[in-house]
C-alpha cells in the first residue's frame, strides 16, 4: 500500500512540476510573435496582442487585442483564450475551448472535440466530432464592419459592389446556442440543433444623399438541427427589417465525403421603398434579369459544386 502512496506522490509531483516549468519557462512571447505574424499571412489581417501567458492548466490566454484589415474599421477583444483539455484524451480523444471577451463583457465560447485516432491518421480533412457553441452579447457587429471595411478597399472587389461595402453599417450583438455531435463514420447517426440570433441588430447607411432611414432588424436569425444525417434549416431563419427581407430554408443531405453532401436549399431576397429604388439593381445584376427588388434563388447540387437557379 505505501507503494502505491509513493507512486501517487511521485505522480503527482511530477504533474504539478510540469506545469510550474511551463508557466515559468513558456516562451509566450515568442508565441505572440509568431501568432501576429502568421495571421497576417494568412488572412491579411494584422493582430495585436497586448500580453500573452499560460491558463491553468494546460492553455494560453491574451489580453488587448486588436484587429485591423485593408480599410480604416478595427476590431476588438478584451480577452481570449485556448484550452486544451487532458481527460479526453483517456477516451482517445482531443478537446479545444476557446473562450473570447468583447470590451463590453459579452462573450462566446467555442468547443471542439476530434478523434485522436482520426488525428494520428493525419487525414486530410479532419471533422470535429462535437461542436458546441455559446454566446451572450457578443458585439459581433465590430467584426462584420471590418470585414465590409476590408473587402472596400480590396483589389479583388467588383467596383461596382465596393460603394456599398463603404456606406454599409451593421449592429448586433451575437446569442448562440450550437450543440452538434458529428460521426463522420456514419453520417446517419449525427445529430444536434443551432439556434443563433443577431439581437439589437440594425443597418445603417451613411450616405445621406441616399435618403434611407435606418433599418432596425425585427429579426435576424438562423435556427437548424441535425438529425439522421440530414441538416434542417427552419422556415423562421432570414432576417426582417421594414425594408428588407431575407429567408433561407431547406436542408443539407451529408453523405459520407463531406464535399458530396446534397444541397436542397431556397434563398429568397426582396428589397423594398428607398432600398428597392437605390440598390435594386444589385438583384438585376445577380439574377441578370428585371427582378423588381425581389429575387429567388434555388440552391442545389453539392457542397463542393452547388448549382443556382433564379
Amino acid at each position: 500500500m505505501k507503494k502505491i502512496y509513493k507512486i501517487a506522490a511521485f505522480s503527482l509531483l511530477g504533474g504539478l512540476s510540469f506545469i510550474f516549468f511551463f508557466y515559468v519557462t513558456f516562451p509566450f512571447e515568442i508565441v505572440k510573435e509568431f501568432a501576429q505574424k502568421n495571421i497576417y499571412n494568412e488572412t491579411g489581417y494584422s493582430i495585436q496582442i497586448d500580453t500573452m501567458s499560460g491558463k491553468f492548466p494546460f492553455g494560453i490566454k491574451a489580453r488587448g487585442i486588436q484587429v485591423k484589415g485593408a480599410g480604416d474599421k478595427k476590431a476588438e477583444l478584451k480577452k481570449a483564450s485556448v484550452q486544451i483539455g487532458i481527460l479526453p484524451l483517456l477516451f482517445g480523444r482531443v478537446s479545444a475551448t476557446v473562450e473570447l471577451t468583447d470590451p463590453k463583457n459579452g462573450w462566446l465560447s467555442l468547443y471542439l472535440r476530434f478523434s485522436l485516432w482520426d488525428l494520428l491518421q493525419s487525414k486530410n480533412k479532419i471533422l470535429p466530432t462535437k461542436i458546441e457553441v455559446e454566446s451572450e452579447k457578443f458585439q459581433l457587429d465590430e467584426y462584420l464592419n471590418l470585414v465590409f471595411s476590408n473587402l472596400a478597399k480590396s483589389p479583388n472587389t467588383d467596383y461596382l459592389i465596393k460603394p456599398i461595402f463603404e456606406i454599409f453599417t451593421i449592429t448586433g450583438k451575437l446569442e448562440a446556442e450550437v450543440d452538434l455531435g458529428i460521426n463522420s463514420s456514419d453520417f446517419s447517426k449525427s445529430e444536434g440543433k443551432a439556434d443563433i440570433q443577431i439581437l439589437q441588430g440594425g443597418l445603417q447607411i451613411s450616405d445621406a444623399s441616399l435618403q434611407i432611414p435606418n433599418q432596425v432588424f425585427k429579426r435576424a436569425g438562423i435556427k437548424a438541427s441535425l438529425k439522421n444525417g440530414l441538416l434542417e434549416i427552419d422556415k423562421t431563419s432570414g432576417l426582417n427589417s421594414e425594408d428588407i427581407s431575407l429567408s433561407i430554408h431547406g436542408s443539407v443531405t451529408q453523405k459520407p465525403i463531406m464535399e458530396q453532401s446534397i444541397l436542397a436549399l431556397e434563398l429568397d431576397v426582396e428589397l423594398k421603398a428607398k432600398l428597392k429604388e437605390q440598390f435594386g439593381w444589385v438583384l438585376d445584376a445577380a439574377a441578370k434579369k428585371e427582378t423588381n427588388g425581389r429575387m429567388k434563388v434555388g440552391i442545389s447540387g453539392t457542397l463542393q459544386n452547388p448549382a443556382y437557379q433564379l
